[in-house]
């Protein structure tokens, strides 16, 4: 995806999606491995954050997927 993005071709999508659902989703993805770590994941939204965006979900939860996993993995108490 990298190569993509530095030569000009990634397309991304433009999707109603909701943000509270798309962010619990995430932190439901590494919560089986962070409690393996004894590492506790919590998700605190603002109330004022708009419950709908338009944004790429399939790209958003693969970047988020990475940022969470890399948390898990790379963190040795929490």
């Amino acid at each position: 995806d990298f190569s993509k993005i530095e030569a000009g071709m990634l397309e991304l999508e433009s999707v109603k999606t909701d943000m509270l659902e798309l962010l619990e989703n995430s932190v439901d993805l590494v919560k089986l491995a962070a409690n393996k770590k004894s590492i506790e994941i919590l998700l605190d939204v603002d109330p004022a954050m708009p419950r709908f965006a338009l944004v790429d979900p399939v790209r958003l939860k693969q970047v988020l997927a990475n940022l969470l996993g890399n948390a898990v993995k790379f963190t040795e108490k929490g």
